[in-house]
């Protein structure tokens, strides 16, 4: 198994890079290992018809947040946490709205107690920072990438920016020489 710079053994670095003429785009993947499932249990988006101005900016604020916890078994023990999520895309004005619901099931590295991270939930609502980012960035990955082509079908815009190729200026249509 590769490791991160940092040593970390679940995570492992790709990049690759395409090339489009001029226009060069990098991009950067974290595979983490630790995710086993990934599960959407319900979906509900609208569009509502509200009038917006044209050049009125439309703001979208996507939320997922963990509500609930439990251990679970997969192989006759209990060696996996499910956790319970729900995502929220809301546009500002209120043109539309996407709610995702589901779960995502998580395991440990060797020796990590999953008895500890369900009590520390329960008794705190709380979960490590280094398991959290994880479930949290697998959310959004996986919920946003649904959700660009919900809101393309539902005429919305997407809920995030996709980068823009523009011409280039004429300042840079001069490259450094190389010495």
């Amino acid at each position: 198994m590769e490791t991160a710079a940092c040593g970390c053994p679940c995570i492992a670095f790709l990049s690759f890079s395409l090339s489009l003429g001029e226009c060069t785009l990098l991009l950067k993947r974290e595979v983490l290992t630790m995710i086993v499932g990934f599960v959407i249990d319900s979906l509900s988006a609208k569009r509502n018809d509200i009038a917006v101005p044209r050049g009125q900016e439309i703001g979208v604020n996507t939320t997922p947040t963990i509500t609930s916890i439990d251990a679970v078994d997969t192989i006759g023990k209990k060696d996996a946490v499910r956790f319970v999520y729900s995502f929220e895309c809301k546009y500002s004005p209120s043109i539309g709205e996407m709610i995702f619901e589901g779960n995502v099931l998580w395991r440990g590295e060797k020796g990590e107690d999953i008895a500890s991270v369900v009590e520390k939930w329960d008794n705190e609502k709380k979960v490590d920072e280094h398991i959290s980012l994880e479930i949290m960035n697998t959310i959004l990955r996986r919920c946003l990438s649904k959700a660009i082509t919900i809101a393309d079908e539902l005429r919305l815009p997407p809920p995030l920016q996709f980068p823009m190729v523009v011409p280039k200026k004429e300042n840079d249509s001069e490259k450094p020489k190389k010495k």
